[in-house]
């Protein structure tokens, strides 16, 4: 015998499963019965004795199926009132709806048929959400609904314990009747034990608390039965004990054959009502789920609990029984009688199984004030820990949505309490987030520059022109809550720039994880403000999902005013556009040849003649635009000094994709690390457009050193001088970052 059948026989979880388990199945099969009671009402009360035995067979058959299959040993589960209340209306309407000469058995067939479709479909629905990982969806109920639904079970709970100890509804015409002096005494000795137990439960945590004090209870009835001299028939004539009809027969659950004698078309024309039975049954189950996550404080596995309950219920329907999945209140309660092992649940279908048997009148020796004490007590509870506790732990307006909802449910229902609630949690979502600041950080150009290394007369210009780059970090999902405050965010920080009007406003959307129509026609009226201003809109690191939607709603350029909105797909990108446009201004500026820039710099170590020499070891290189250098990962063959034209240092990142780390124009000297290294190129380098290059091969290099080693040195000073450059302009960037 392992450990974990040693624990489960030990006393301090024995016995209290035993008494939960007992306890549970007498709730249970009274619950069976009176939804079989419910839908076998009227003029089909003459099919009950075959209603109840569908009834206590689906209740039984989901007992065992989840207490082996769930993933929380403290689940019980049990058939539910929301879908068994419509299922009740959809038979009597069809009912109706029949000929006035059809048969006892083509009505029988009918009224099963709905049932086990109306099971199958929604087995066939859990299981297929839980197929394809929707058990999330549980996720998307805001924290207060889930404690308006807790709340609302307690009410209809504490509703249920009044009717199973009196047979009076708990309503405002029926408070009267409660007071009457024979109806008097049951409810209040229920009442009593509820409040014992509640007080009990929640200063002591004991196993054993509850269990003791039901026990207590039990032998209190029966003795002041023995002291009346009351009999035990007596006793359930005045009510003290549970009266129960041992009228239970054997139903036929429908064969292949059956099916061709139904009349499918008059259902079909109710199929609406069908699929309310679906959703409603899926949002209570999921609601339970839910619920029972929070009172557990434990972890369920949704989409596992969801494939399990759906073939469950989809043999149910098979059977032509009824729906059923997690008990709330069942589980609730044998969590706090302290019982922790699926042994609840065995011994609780167990008490269904026997009674489908053998009768329900072994039912009537349980007290009724007990039971309905304990089902008070439980609704109690949830009450309290709710409507009471809630109100020192929850924020204010949390609070008084889980108030509204609950009075709602109370009141109206609880799909409309649940429709309402999630609206208005919707609207609060909506509220708050709006409010929340979407452009994260806001940057100039002086501050954040693209990776080009330009020749210095460019970065004088640009010294004096890069304030006129905004540079806006927008975050979050952008939608009809916040746009409005996006828009108003960036034009006034636009209009609070007085000295150096901006050209340019970059929209950096990294952080921005999606958006609606709302914040589209922001953003074209954002547009169309800088449009007015002579100022381009810049969008760049964008989704590509956003970026699709982005070009679909915004006009990408206006011929007459040439203004663009344009779209980059990184920071660096964007910002060497910029520059590029703002160079643009100062096209007429002589641009110094490279190799000009290459003989003035050895011109500090070497004379004309000595350079002259020098260059004829070189190999003048032209290359097209796309042109590969060499590969990250080549090994070096020699050094390439860029003439003219452009290049892009790029990196291959772990995904397969690339990233530009730094753009040059002239003046740049590439290879030189591996080449010293002697290791392979940690980077590649491409043409951005056609460019010249003077290349040094290795071997010219060997003989430079060799041959005339000053020349070499020269060639070194001038090497460490640019990577000084480039280290400078390294550490910048990274303060940059920083800030």
């Amino acid at each position: 015998m392992t450990n974990v059948h040693k624990q489960e026989l030990h006393p301090s979880r024995l016995i209290p499963s035993l008494i939960a388990g007992v306890i549970i199945g007498v709730i249970q099969v009274t619950f069976s019965l009176s939804l079989a009671a419910l839908i076998f009402s009227g003029n089909l009360s003459d099919y009950l004795p075959a209603g109840m035995a569908i009834a206590l067979f689906s209740g039984c058959l989901m007992i065992i199926g989840m207490t082996l299959t769930s993933g929380f040993s403290g689940v019980i589960a049990g058939l539910q009132e929301a879908p068994a209340t419509i299922i009740a209306m959809l038979v009597s309407e069809i009912a109706s709806e029949m000929s006035p000469h059809s048969t006892s058995q083509e009505i029988y067939l009918m009224i099963i048929s709905v049932i086990a479709l109306s099971t199958l479909v929604t087995g066939l629905t859990c299981w297929g959400l839980g197929s394809l990982k929707l058990g999330n969806l549980s996720g998307f109920i805001p924290y207060p609904i889930i404690g308006a639904f807790l709340a609302g079970t307690g009410w209809l709970l504490l509703q249920g314990s009044i009717q199973v100890m009196t047979d009076i509804p708990l309503t405002i015409s029926s408070l009267p009747s409660l007071f009457e002096a024979e109806v008097l005494p049951h409810w209040l000795s229920g009442l009593s034990l509820a409040v014992v137990l509640l007080i009990s439960s929640r200063r002591y945590r004991h196993w054993s608390i509850i269990p003791t004090i039901l026990f207590v209870a039990v032998l209190i009835t029966y003795l002041l039965l023995w002291l009346t001299h009351t009999s035990i028939n007596e006793a359930i004539t005045w009510g003290w004990l549970l009266k129960t009809s041992s009228e239970i027969s054997v139903w036929h659950p429908l064969i292949p054959s059956d099916l061709f004698k139904v009349n499918w078309l008059v259902i079909f024309n109710h199929l609406n009502s069908v699929l309310v039975i679906v959703f409603l049954s899926v949002l209570n189950l999921l609601l339970n789920l839910s619920s029972m996550e929070q009172t557990f404080q434990a972890e369920l596995n949704i989409e596992r609990e969801l494939q399990t309950t759906g073939l469950m219920i989809f043999l149910s329907g098979l059977a032509s029984g009824m729906i059923g999945y997690h008990s709330l209140s069942s589980s609730v309660l044998a969590h706090k009688l302290g019982a922790r092992s699926r042994l609840v649940g065995l011994v609780a279908a167990a008490i269904s199984g026997a009674v489908l048997i053998s009768g329900s009148s072994i039912l009537c020796f349980f007290p009724r004030p007990i039971l309905g004490g304990l089902l008070l007590f439980l609704g109690l509870s949830f009450l309290v820990e709710w409507l009471y506790d809630a109100y020192f732990q929850l924020p204010y307006l949390d609070y008084c949505l889980l108030g509204l909802v609950w009075l709602i449910i109370v009141t109206v229902g609880f799909l409309e309490g649940i429709g309402v609630g999630l609206a208005i949690a919707t609207i609060l979502f909506a509220f708050r987030y709006g409010r929340i600041a979407m452009v994260r950080e806001v940057y100039s150009g002086n501050l954040l520059k693209s990776y080009v290394a330009r020749p210095l007369w460019q970065e004088q210009i640009l010294q004096k022109k890069r304030a006129q780059i905004g540079i806006f970090q927008i975050q979050g999902f952008i939608f009809f809550g916040s746009s409005y405050h996006l828009l108003k965010e960036i034009t006034a920080k636009i209009d609070r720039v007085k000295e150096s009007p901006l050209r340019f406003v970059i929209l950096e959307c990294h952080l921005v994880s999606g958006l609606d129509a709302s914040a589209i026609f922001s953003l074209t009226k954002l547009r169309q403000k800088l449009y007015n201003q002579k100022v381009n809109l810049v969008f760049c690191s964008l989704l590509p999902s956003i970026e699709r939607v982005l070009k679909q709603g915004l006009c990408l350029k206006d011929e007459s005013s040439q203004s663009y909105c344009r779209f980059f797909s990184e920071l660096d990108l964007s910002l060497e556009w910029c520059e590029e446009q703002l160079l643009q201004d100062d096209k007429d500026k002589t641009n110094q040849s490279l190799g000009q820039s290459l003989v003035e710099q050895l011109s500090l170590w070497l004379s004309v003649q000595e350079i002259t020499e020098l260059l004829s070891y070189f190999d003048c290189q032209n290359f097209p635009s796309n042109y590969v250098l060499f590969h990250q990962g080549d090994v070096p063959q020699g050094l390439y000094f860029l003439i003219s034209g452009q290049v892009s240092v790029l990196i291959q990142l772990h995904n397969g994709e690339s990233k530009r780390l730094r753009t040059f124009s002239e003046n740049i000297i590439l290879g030189e690390i591996s080449l010293y290294g002697q290791t392979p190129h940690s980077v590649s380098v491409v043409t951005d457009r056609p460019s010249k290059f003077y290349y040094l091969s290795s071997e010219m290099w060997l003989k430079i050193q060799q041959k005339k080693p000053y020349w070499a040195v020269a060639l070194e000073h001038l090497i460490i001088m640019q990577l000084s450059e480039q280290l400078k302009h390294r550490e910048q960037k990274w303060l940059n970052q920083l800030y």
